[in-house]
């Protein structure tokens, strides 16, 4: 019993590895360089940093009300909750002065 739980997870794991309609199996997609990834992550940090100024400039500005009222709070929401902490500002923080 035990020689026949063996075979068929070993042809289960085969079928596996071998491409679905001539698709390309996840072992057989070549590692990404380190230029490819800093490529694929410069936009995202170009958007996060850009987002963060634009958020930040407009809470400091005097007469900007926020909602709950503390100013510190969304300084560390914008800047500590990556991409969407800046958006949640933008869109639901700020009050009409």
């Amino acid at each position: 019993m035990t020689g026949q739980g063996g075979s068929a997870r070993r042809e289960r794991a085969a079928r596996l590895d071998t491409p679905a309609r001539g698709g390309a199996t996840l072992a057989s997609v070549a590692p990404l360089t380190t230029e490819q990834i800093l490529a694929l992550l410069a936009p995202i940090v170009v958007i996060q940093l850009g987002l963060m100024i634009v958020a930040l400039h407009d809470l400091e500005s005097d007469e900007r009300r926020v909602r709950g009222g503390s100013k510190l709070l969304w300084v560390l929401v914008i800047v500590f909750v990556n991409v969407v902490g800046p958006i949640i500002y933008l869109i639901g923080g700020r009050e009409d002065a």
